[in-house]
């Protein structure tokens, strides 16, 4: 349980675009500790995995949900990952970010139409 668990809670920290020290910071927390928990080296206390889960997010058990991916593969997981580029960006930065987004994916949706979410390959001439 103890790796599953570290598991689980680096693929929150990374989708959420943290390092162990910016999580501990967040979490009041060493990053030993953090790392001890990522490795699974032991059980962490209630309290510590409380303010974990606080850190990245997620409420406790969602900390315990060994079975799905975590929320690094969901939809709200990739929007906090977007949100933690753009924190701290100048106006203009944003503005241009938002430019190529709406490129790129005005150009994912004509290669792949819009509901399919894949883009189509074209087949290499020959």
């Amino acid at each position: 349980m103890e790796r599953e668990l570290g598991r689980v809670i680096r693929e929150f920290r990374r989708a959420r675009g943290l390092t162990q020290a910016k999580l501990a910071k967040a979490a009041g927390v060493t990053i030993s500790q953090i790392s001890n928990v990522e490795r699974g080296d032991g059980l962490p206390s209630l309290a510590t995995l409380y303010k974990i889960s606080r850190a990245v997010r997620v409420t406790l058990p969602e900390l315990f949900r060994f079975d799905t991916k975590p929320t690094g593969q969901d939809r709200a997981g990739r929007l906090a990952k977007l949100m933690a580029l753009a924190d701290g960006r100048r106006p203009e930065e944003l503005d241009l970010a938002i430019d190529l987004l709406q490129v790129v994916w005005g150009a994912h949706e004509r290669k792949a139409g819009p509901k399919s979410g894949r883009i189509q390959r074209r087949s290499p001439r020959g």
